[in-house]
């Protein structure tokens, strides 16, 4: 009888778990489309100045997001070059197959160098002479003060300067220099004498700093370990790769520190399928391990010191920051992992690139419907939320479907370039490992969320700075550059520092839950406890995620708006509850994947 109270129990929880997931997506879907007829009729009392003319169902399409409108438009010539670009590489490829692996690796460096030339400056006009001088500056500091604390430090100083400064001055306009006035005019005469380009190039420093940084860390790393002594100056063969081993003393901190519970990578461990899964699952079980073997290898490779000195020549380095596929919205990869793959061309995958372009196509088609049928980003631009008399309801949908579009819009960009990068080659990290849906931990939104960036500051910041031993004062370190390489603007800084305090709550919460886990795991009904708890904690995340577009003072009038106006405790009471459904439904998911070996996947899909 106790076995069928359970049963019975479990048909009932479940059963309120999927009414609440039903309630809560169909009055959200509700809540978009009336709210954007409304804001299309003009029923907010203002001219909906952003939408225009679209080109689906005779509707009309919200354009209030510039950076997706850009897209939009140089599409056709993204696609284009995309399409040529990998028609070169190809035959390249395919000219060298035979070569030595240094022979193949010159040749592709100097493919990525010259065609990555011609792009910046297709992208940025003769403005490009910018971001290269303060790219050949810090490719100086790293090789003249190899080995010594210097050289990093230099790079880390110069580069964040040029980003701070280039953002300050617009891009170094001729009026940046009205202190010298014949660099003044200089400048001025090129603008006006001299192709400008597409856009400025500071918008695109961001990523060029992650990689000058990458450059000059593995540099100094290299030298420190004592390789350019021990190795031959070239590589010829696939002995060059084993005599180099696992790589050096930080990659082996770097791997300690990944095995740690750590703020920005906390998370399941992945573990082997038990034998009552593998019977369960039969093949398909020995298709997943030999998938995962493949990807610990080709991590391992990735995490190697590169295989000579050779390596971090200036063609390999201009090759590096320039490469085309990667250059306009990453993902990130380390220097060493974009070397040690030209090495070992092997581990391209080009059907699994070219899935991810037509996966990407698929979600920018999605986010193009959406666009004509839901103007709740326009409503959310423009604050109209701020209106008196509007339903908390519709606050509330505007703020949920904000972050929705959001994930949808960087979903597409970055799977589109990750599958560019894969069919030329380099495998590139999954920057969105998660669904913005399936997020309940700010630790786990950060290692799931621009996964690459997440990594780079690991490697890069967290282990440098002392890794778990002074996480407490170092993520504030973090938080504050991750706020400014976003941009200036105070609204990123309010962000970042948002982001820390929820983040440092949430350490301490999780290290006093770990210390009392077994005593935790005994209290009854314990997974509704826990997900009571994560159903508060994705509003923390909401308030900080929106506060990239709101600021403190901002966010402070949407929460006020949507809980304390009239009606607003309704509201509360029904995202809580939808929320703990979700994270019920997060946790089933979770525990799922940990028994068939899935939760260290980074390559899932979303």
């Amino acid at each position: 009888m106790r076995g069928v109270g359970q049963k019975v129990w479990r048909w009932l929880d479940w059963g309120s778990i999927w009414m609440l997931y039903i309630g809560f997506y169909g009055g959200f879907i509700w809540y978009c489309l009336s709210g954007s007829e409304m804001y299309q009729n003009g029923e907010f009392g203002v001219y909906p100045r952003h939408l225009r003319a679209g080109y689906m169902f005779g509707r009309k399409q919200d354009r209030s997001d510039l950076q997706w409108s850009a897209l939009r438009r140089g599409f056709l010539p993204l696609f284009g070059f995309t399409v040529a670009y990998l028609a070169l590489s190809a035959l390249l490829r395919y000219f060298s197959s035979h070569a030595p692996a240094k022979v193949l690796y010159t040749r592709r460096i100097i493919f990525f160098a010259v065609s990555g030339l011609a792009f910046t400056f297709f992208l940025h006009g003769w403005r490009l002479v910018f971001p290269l001088l303060a790219s050949l500056l810090c490719y100086l500091a790293s090789t003249k003060l190899r080995g010594r604390k210097a050289g990093p430090a230099l790079v880390w100083i110069v580069s964040v300067a040029f980003l701070v400064s280039g953002k300050y001055f617009g891009g170094f306009r001729p009026s940046s220099f009205s202190f010298f006035p014949l660099l003044q005019h200089a400048v001025q005469y090129a603008d006006d004498h001299l192709y400008k380009g597409l856009y400025g190039w500071d918008t695109q420093f961001n990523l060029t700093l992650l990689r000058l940084i990458s450059y000059a860390m593995d540099r100094h790393w290299f030298a420190q370990n004592k390789k350019e002594k021990d190795m031959p100056n070239s590589s010829s063969s696939s002995g060059s790769s084993e005599a180099t081993g696992g790589g050096g003393g930080v990659n082996t901190a770097e791997m300690k520190e990944r095995s740690e519970t750590s703020p920005a990578h906390r998370g399941g461990g992945s573990g082997q399928s038990s034998n009552k899964d593998e019977d369960e699952s039969g093949k398909e079980a020995k298709t997943r391990g030999d998938t995962t073997a493949k990807k610990n290898e080709l991590r391992e490779l990735m995490e190697r010191d590169p295989p000579c000195i050779d390596c971090f020549s200036f063609l390999s380095f201009l090759a590096y920051i320039l490469y085309p596929p990667l250059f306009i919205a990453g993902p990130i990869v380390t220097y060493n992992a974009f070397v040690n793959q030209l090495f070992h061309t092997g581990f391209g995958q080009a059907k699994t690139g070219l899935m991810l372009i037509v996966r990407a196509l698929f979600w920018a088609f999605v986010l193009e419907v959406l666009l004509h049928f839901v103007y709740l980003y326009a409503v959310s631009v423009d604050r109209l939320w701020l209106l008196p008399g509007l339903s908390p309801f519709y606050v509330a949908s505007t703020g949920y479907f904000t972050l929705n579009f959001m994930y949808i819009k960087f979903l597409s960009i970055w799977m589109y370039f990750r599958g560019f990068s894969h069919v030329d080659g380099v495998i590139s990290p999954n920057n969105l490992i998660r669904c913005v849906n399936n997020n309940y931990t700010f630790t786990g939104f950060w290692r799931q969320w621009h996964a690459s960036l997440n990594k780079w500051v690991l490697r890069y910041l967290y282990i440098p700075l002392g890794g778990k031993k002074s996480q407490w004062w170092s993520i504030w370190v973090i938080f504050f550059f991750i706020g400014v390489w976003h941009d200036l603007f105070l609204v990123w800084i309010a962000w970042a520092m948002l982001n820390c305090v929820f983040f440092t709550l949430e350490i301490g919460v999780l290290y006093a839950g770990y210390a009392y886990r077994n005593v935790l795991a005994r209290i009854p009904m314990y997974e509704v406890v826990i997900s009571w708890a994560g159903a508060l904690n994705i509003f923390l995340l909401m308030i900080a995620n929106l506060a990239i577009l709101y600021g403190f003072g901002g966010t402070k009038l949407f929460l006020e708006r949507m809980f304390l106006s009239d009606g607003g405790w309704k509201v509360f009471i029904a995202a809580v509850s939808s929320f703990y459904a979700g994270v019920r439904g997060m946790r089933a998911i979770r525990q799922r994947e940990e028994r068939m070996g899935l939760q260290s996947d980074d390559e899932r899909r979303t």
